[in-house]
């Protein structure tokens, strides 16, 4: 008796983290994958798990050969500005823009 093989899409794929986009690259993280130091600067962790996907609790990462950017979906999302320390690589965020719609107007912020 033969055992039965697992179909291809039934295999988990490996995690992708964002330290593995490439640029050019834009993926769907969870909005705690960004932090904010007390004077509002804005930060990636590198270790978030990146999805090809979005979800109410997701924001949107692109990689340009300068860094990154990060667009804000409609859905209410917020941040608790505080004392984090900047660990070592952790990406800047060289670009924060709200999806048109999500706030009073749409707001382009760059670093």
């Amino acid at each position: 008796m033969t055992p039965a093989e697992l179909p291809e899409d039934l295999i988990s794929k490996p995690v992708k983290l964002l330290r593995d986009l490439k640029p050019g690259e834009s993926a769907w993280i969870r909005w705690l994958g960004m932090v904010v130091d007390r004077d509002r600067r804005c930060f990636l962790r590198p270790e978030a798990e990146v999805h090809a996907e979005e979800s109410l609790e997701r924001i949107r990462v692109t990689r340009t050969e300068a860094g990154f950017e990060v667009l804000i979906p409609q859905n209410p999302l917020e941040w608790t500005p505080g004392d984090f320390a900047v660990q070592e690589g952790y990406f800047p965020v060289l670009k924060l823009e709200r999806a048109k719609g999500s706030g009073p107007e749409p707001e382009r912020f760059f670093a």
